[in-house]
C-alpha cells in the first residue's frame, strides 16, 4: 500500500526494518506504544496486539538460537554447577583439581539468561543431585532466575562481590567443604585476585 509499517503484524511477530540511509525513508519511533506506521496509540486493543507480538518473539528465540549457544554442558554429577559469565575459567580449573582427587563435580554455563531455557536445563540437571551456583554478585542473581523458571531450590551458593575476580583456589575450597558436607548453604568469597 506503500506505506512503511515498522510494527507490522506479522506471522513470527519480527517486523521488517528500513534500510538506513533510504530516500524518503523515515518512519516514527516513540517510547510510547505505538501502531503499526509507530504513530502513538492508547487504543487497548493495539495495546495488546503489540504486547502478544512482542511476547511471541521470546518462543522464537528458543527454537532459533542454537542449544550450544543457550547452555553449555562440562558434564553432570550428583553435584553440578550452575553459573554464566567470567567464574567459567576458574570454575573449570576448580573442577580439575578437584578431579585429581578423584572428586566428580558437573557444571553448566547458562549462556542464554532470557528467554530462559527451561526445558533444555531441566533435562540436563535431571539427575543432578545438589545444584551449586557460583555467581559474582551478592544476591545469586541466576539462582533466583534459574528457581523461577526450572522450579527447583539451590543447594549451595558460591558468591563472591569484592569487585574482584575468582579464583579457581577458592572455588576448589568452597567446593571442597561441600564435598565434605562442610559447607554453609551461602559461602561468600574474599579473596583478592
Amino acid at each position: 500500500d506503500g506505506e512503511y509499517r515498522r510494527f507490522a503484524f506479522t506471522e513470527d511477530g519480527i517486523s521488517p526494518r528500513s534500510r538506513l540511509g533510504l530516500d524518503n525513508g523515515v518512519f516514527w519511533n516513540t517510547g510510547d506504544e505505538s501502531d503499526e506506521f509507530g504513530h502513538i496509540t492508547e487504543d487497548p486493543q493495539v495495546r495488546i496486539k503489540m504486547m502478544d507480538k512482542r511476547m511471541s518473539r521470546l518462543d522464537l528465540v528458543i527454537k532459533r538460537v542454537p542449544q550450544e549457544e543457550q547452555v553449555v554442558s562440562f558434564g553432570i554429577y550428583d553435584l553440578t554447577i550452575i553459573s554464566w559469565g567470567s567464574t567459567k575459567g576458574p570454575i573449570l580449573d576448580a573442577l580439575s583439581m578437584l578431579k585429581k582427587e578423584g572428586i566428580d563435580v558437573g557444571f553448566i554455563q547458562i549462556k542464554l539468561i532470557h528467554p530462559f531455557p527451561s526445558e533444555h536445563v531441566k533435562s540436563l540437571l535431571k539427575d543432578a543431585k545438589t545444584i551449586i551456583d557460583i555467581e559474582a554478585n551478592h544476591s545469586g542473581q541466576l539462582g533466583k532466575i534459574f528457581k523461577q523458571n526450572v522450579t527447583r531450590e539451590i543447594d549451595y551458593f558460591i558468591l563472591k562481590y569484592t569487585g574482584r575476580g575468582m579464583t579457581s583456589t577458592e572455588i576448589y575450597d568452597s567446593l571442597k567443604k561441600i564435598v565434605e558436607n562442610k559447607a554453609n548453604k551461602r559461602e561468600v568469597l574474599s579473596h583478592g585476585a
